[in-house]
C-alpha cells in the first residue's frame, strides 16, 4: 500500500494541496486537516492536485465533499486538478462530480481561480 503524501504549495493565491499515493480511511485524516484549515482561514479558492493519486476510497471522497461544503457556505470553492481516469470514476459512481470545479491541468486551475485572487 502506498501511504498519503500531501504536499503544500501556492497557486496564484490560492493555496494548492497536492496529493500522490492512496488516500484512504487511515490517511483522510491528515488531508481533512489541512482542507479544513483552509476553510476555517475562508479561501475564496482551495485547489487539490489529484494527478498522483493511485487510489481514493470514500473516505476521501467524504474529505473532499466536506472540504467543499464548508467552502460553499462562505462563497468559496474547492477546485480539483488532475484527476486520472481512475480517480474521475470514483466521483462519477457516486455523482458528485458535479459540486466541484474541476480542472485538466495546472493552468486551468489558475484560469479558475483568477489573477492574484
Amino acid at each position: 500500500m502506498n501511504e498519503l503524501r500531501i504536499e503544500e504549495r501556492t497557486l496564484s493565491s490560492a493555496p494548492l494541496v497536492i496529493l500522490s499515493g492512496e488516500l484512504t480511511f487511515d490517511s483522510a485524516p491528515d488531508l481533512r486537516d489541512i482542507l479544513l484549515a483552509h476553510t476555517k482561514a475562508k479561501r475564496p479558492h482551495i485547489v487539490v492536485m489529484l494527478g498522483e493519486l493511485q487510489f481514493m476510497d470514500t473516505s476521501g471522497l467524504a474529505t473532499l465533499i466536506e472540504a467543499r461544503t464548508k467552502a460553499d457556505a462562505y462563497g468559496g470553492t474547492v477546485i480539483l486538478v488532475a484527476l486520472s481516469p481512475m480517480i474521475r470514476q470514483v466521483f462519477e459512481i457516486a455523482r458528485v462530480t458535479g459540486l466541484f470545479t474541476i480542472a485538466d491541468d495546472e493552468q486551468a486551475a489558475l484560469s479558475a481561480v483568477g489573477p492574484g485572487q
